[in-house]
């Protein structure tokens, strides 16, 4: 394991002039489906103030710690979000405990009220990350104990990490979260980048040797992730039809859908790059060949705060499968869950984690 890249350099974002609205929510204690951790569970009802975009309930398990909470964590899983991360992921529930023994309250969110989760359009990813914005700032209002006064923060695996991405860069959420590791993502960075792809546009990374990787999406992600976000369902490869603006384009090297796309991305031209309240941490695996790698250094290097980048050697795509990614994941969550000061743009911010550049 070791460190791809750190910057904390000016970047070229400019902030948006006003953020993306939130929505509603209200939720009620339910029983917990068996399995996983112990805990308190709830039905989240989200409704997003945009036209078209479905109301959707989510679940989410709440467990505390055995002594005062010193922080709140939010667990979210790739794709849409639709499980429980201590269930998802080979070592999901170590994750979960090793930070839940920590101290911290631990939050796990499941988007099940949907086909693809949260991703479920008509809308565009940009607009249906209203539900994982809206969702969070609810359980910062009534799960997260402390206000203020205690860090309150976010994990998210790919999808999960678009969701955070989108939660700083278009809702302003910066102003509760003190600090969110996302891994494998986000990969919504640059959406034109990924369905626009002639001529195919590439980034070379260094971990864990140089090479080079695409930014375009496969057509499994295009069908499974991007197209529903817009059209609503998800049909497969052989089958795209008119509707799968994304896969279209990927097959007929169009670009008819070029400025939706970048309006919608993570990295758009009316997003905020600074969160100084923020302490970002981006996290991939060295054996990740997906466009997930290059999209999410998309935002990376645009971020005018506190940030750190780097790399589990021998991590796929999905980082808690693997002992030392899962335990790289723990250890941030546990050691940089913290209240920031608020941060400058210094690129002095985190030197201790420069290694090689």
């Amino acid at each position: 394991m070791f460190l791809i890249a750190f910057m904390a350099v000016a970047g070229l974002g400019v902030p948006a002039a006003l953020a993306d609205p939130l929505g509603t929510a209200s939720g009620t204690v339910v029983d917990c489906a068996p399995g996983g951790l112990r805990g308190t569970c709830y039905e989240v009802d989200v409704s997003c103030p945009v036209e078209g975009i479905d109301d959707q309930t989510v679940t989410i398990k709440v467990t505390e710690p055995l002594v005062a909470p010193v922080g709140t964590v939010v667990f979210t899983i790739g794709g849409g979000g639709t499980a429980y991360y201590d269930q998802n992921f080979v070592y999901g529930r170590e994750i979960v405990s090793q930070v839940l023994q920590a101290g911290f309250i631990t939050v796990q969110t499941d988007f099940n009220g949907g086909q693809v989760g949260w991703l479920t359009g008509p809308g565009g990813p940009r607009k249906l990350a209203c539900r994982y914005a809206t969702l969070a700032r609810w359980i910062y209002d009534n799960i997260h104990q402390g206000g203020e006064e205690e860090p309150f923060c976010s994990t998210g695996a790919s999808g999960g990490a678009g969701a955070i991405a989108y939660a700083l860069a278009h809702y302003e959420l910066g102003s509760i979260f003190a600090m969110v590791e996302a891994t494998s993502g986000p990969p919504f960075g640059r959406i034109d980048y990924g369905c626009v792809c002639w001529p195919p546009r590439t980034r070379t990374v260094d971990c864990p040797f140089p090479h080079s990787i695409s930014e375009c999406y496969d057509i499994f992600t295009a069908e499974h992730f991007v197209d529903p976000s817009y059209d609503g369902d998800v049909d497969p490869p052989w089958l795209i039809d008119s509707e799968d603006i994304c896969g279209q384009d990927i097959l007929t090297h169009g670009s008819a859908h070029a400025d939706l796309f970048q309006q919608d991305s993570v990295a758009s031209s009316d997003a905020c790059f600074s969160y100084p309240r923020t302490d970002v941490h981006l996290l991939f695996g060295g054996l990740d060949g997906s466009a997930a790698v290059p999209q999410g250094l998309e935002w990376a290097d645009l971020i005018t705060s506190g940030k750190s980048v780097e790399c589990v050697a021998d991590a796929p795509h999905r980082i808690p499968d693997v002992v030392d990614g899962a335990m790289k994941i723990a250890s941030d969550l546990i050691t940089y869950c913290r209240l920031q000061p608020s941060q400058p743009e210094d690129p002095e911010f985190h030197k201790d984690l420069v290694g090689l550049q």
